[in-house]
């Protein structure tokens, strides 16, 4: 089944002026650091950074509330998960601990 074309937004969660380096970042799927590094270097080299950076916002929709709020629903989910992986493992802990603990106590008493 063909993969369906991501749109390219500006970023809600991941901006600092406008969002247009967080959403880049987002729709190649590499760090907005990068991006923003670039667009320096860009307006360094005779001011095409601010240039694009310019067309860029006027052309680029604004990122659609619904997907922030999709994408910060599967963090949650994913947290609530670590969360109990967590709780299962601290009780894994806790049971090799009382066997350990229920070992030396009966080699103590020999």
């Amino acid at each position: 089944m063909p993969k369906e074309p991501k749109t390219l937004y500006r970023s809600r969660k991941n901006h600092i002026i406008a969002g247009v380096c967080g959403g880049l970042a987002e729709h190649f799927e590499i760090d907005a650091t990068l991006v923003r590094v670039i667009f320096v270097a860009l307006l360094l080299i005779h001011g095409l950074g601010g240039l694009f950076y310019i067309i860029f916002w006027i052309l680029t929709p604004r990122e659609p509330d619904g997907e922030v709020r999709e994408r910060s629903e599967g963090a949650k989910e994913f947290l609530e998960d670590l969360e109990r992986e967590l709780e299962s493992l601290k009780e894994k802990i806790r049971q090799k601990r009382a066997r350990t603990e229920g070992v030396q106590g009966s080699v103590n008493k020999d």
